[in-house]
């Protein structure tokens, strides 16, 4: 099982009058959680507050996690496995296209 979420430094939130936040999970220096689809319960976007709580903590802006604008082109060409590789792989109907950019 292939994991299908990436967390980057993911953070709890608490507090009852002031925002807190604490690296999640405890114990770890990781930065990046990847996480199987079967684990998560939401995924949601925060308040203006707790997303500007976030930046501060990890010392970026939202600039920073905004997408180039260009366009890309994704496709798949020519990247099927074909039926040699399922014979010799034990390949399974859980395909994830791997796209490239052209």
């Amino acid at each position: 099982m292939e994991p299908r979420c990436h967390l980057c430094e993911p953070m709890v939130v608490g507090g009852k009058t002031k925002i807190t936040l604490a690296p999640w999970p405890k114990y770890t220096n990781e930065k990046h959680i990847l996480l199987h689809s079967e684990s998560l319960l939401t995924v949601v976007d925060p308040t203006d507050a707790v997303r500007d709580a976030y930046l501060k903590k990890i010392g970026k802006t939202l600039e920073d996690f905004t997408p180039d604008p260009s366009p890309v082109l994704l496709n798949e060409d020519d990247q099927l496995p074909d039926d040699s590789y399922v014979r010799d792989n034990d390949y399974d109907d859980d395909y994830e296209p791997r796209y490239q950019e052209v």
